[in-house]
């Protein structure tokens, strides 16, 4: 199965009215934002500020890698879109359970070769079925890596994602890719333009 990125089709749902209000790279960038948002509960602050620092955090680092490298048809900013997308409050069905059970788990990340399942809380607090189910589905994914993002790894209040608590592959997005795709508008693109 392929990546999920932020270029992936299907997440955004754009709509032919959002594209018209698109003026400029920045304005791109701020609804892929408003979208990601969209996905959040209204009240998870920890999942929003997550979501937001590793959007940030991602802008930063292509700037920062492909800052000099810029020409008329791609830009540094352009390769935000290949980042890993964030799927808020996932829960991943764990094999051979029987009856379905899931594992939880705050964000989650799927690089087209690794699961990576974020806990944005403490392990130690997840009630002991949830911690069980995490476990289970460790020993069943061995592609899977659980890191803990809770507060006092990841304060996240001072603006700064912590990046060393994450894999490589993560955080350098961009690696193995010739070139950044843009967000998938293909659900408009393949309407007709007119009733049949």
């Amino acid at each position: 199965m392929p990546a999920f990125r932020l270029s992936s089709p299907g997440w955004a749902d754009f709509t032919s009215r959002d594209l018209e209000l698109v003026t400029s790279g920045e304005r791109l960038f701020e609804l892929v934002r408003e979208k990601l948002n969209t996905k959040l509960p209204t009240f998870a602050v920890r999942l929003r500020q997550f979501v937001d620092l590793y959007v940030d955090h991602g802008l930063r680092a292509v700037a920062d890698e492909f800052g000099s490298e810029t020409g008329p048809l791609v830009t540094a900013e352009d390769w935000i879109y290949s980042a890993f997308l964030p799927l808020p409050n996932a829960r991943v069905e764990i094999p051979d359970s029987g009856p379905s059970e899931f594992a939880e788990f705050g964000v989650f990340f799927w690089t087209g070769e690794r699961a990576i399942g974020v806990l944005l809380e403490p392990v130690a607090s997840i009630i002991g079925r949830k911690r069980r189910n995490l476990d289970r589905l460790a020993e069943a994914w061995p592609s899977l890596t659980v890191i803990e993002a809770a507060r006092d790894l990841f304060p996240g209040d001072d603006g700064v994602f912590a990046a060393g608590l994450f894999p490589p592959e993560l955080m350098r997005f961009w690696d193995g890719l010739d070139m950044p795709q843009g967000p998938s508008v293909s659900g408009i693109l393949e309407r007709p333009f007119a009733p049949r």
